[in-house]
């Protein structure tokens, strides 16, 4: 396998895939958000209505920052040292708002599934597309930003081991520039 041997001057953000990450998850979120609040909606039997507004606006506040919460641990879990225990604590933090969010973006799938009239799509399959989500939004995030941590990396020792092949460079060139000042003088001194 070939590494590329060019450095960058600065390591690249992938901002692309942060940001189509971003756009998915906040899409996903969304409607996890809008499939919980119709549903309190239709089932609430709460006689003002205001309260039951709140409960609207409070479940779909929650799904929808649900949906967001593991993207936005992604970055910490990618900026952990590898195998560390704040990487490990995160991804077990991660997996069980996963869990929730997952079950929120089966409901909403069967439901707009259901709306679309497609009743007989067994729930297995939803579940199957909501782990690919979930796991795939997460962990795709967090290796773009370790990528660009990587490469930042590269860059800091590169610059790092060029200074130091030019500070021996200057200390060989003073150390020959001293012998010949020092052969020099010893050359012109008169001789005992």
């Amino acid at each position: 396998m070939t590494k590329k041997q060019d450095l960058p001057e600065t390591a690249p953000t992938f901002w692309e895939g942060h940001l189509a990450v971003a756009v998915i998850t906040y899409i996903a979120g969304a409607l996890s958000a809008l499939a919980l609040g119709y549903h309190i909606y239709s089932a609430a039997t709460i006689e003002h209505e205001a309260v039951r507004w709140l409960f609207v606006l409070g479940g779909g506040a929650f799904a929808f920052g649900l949906a967001l919460t593991p993207m936005n641990l992604a970055r910490a879990h990618g900026s952990a040292i590898e195998g560390a225990s704040a990487q490990n604590a995160i991804l077990g933090i991660v997996c069980l708002f996963m869990v929730i969010d997952g079950a929120l973006q089966v409901h909403a799938a069967y439901y707009f599934a259901s709306l679309l009239g497609y009743k007989d799509v067994p729930l297995w399959m939803f579940a199957i597309g909501a782990l690919a989500f979930q796991l795939g939004a997460f962990f795709a995030r967090g290796a773009v930003h370790q990528a660009s941590k990587e490469i930042a990396d590269l860059i800091k020792a590169e610059k790092e081991r060029l200074a130091a092949i030019e500070a021996r460079a200057r200390a060989d060139a003073n150390a020959r520039r001293r012998e010949r000042e020092e052969g020099r003088r010893l050359a012109l001194a008169p001789a005992a």
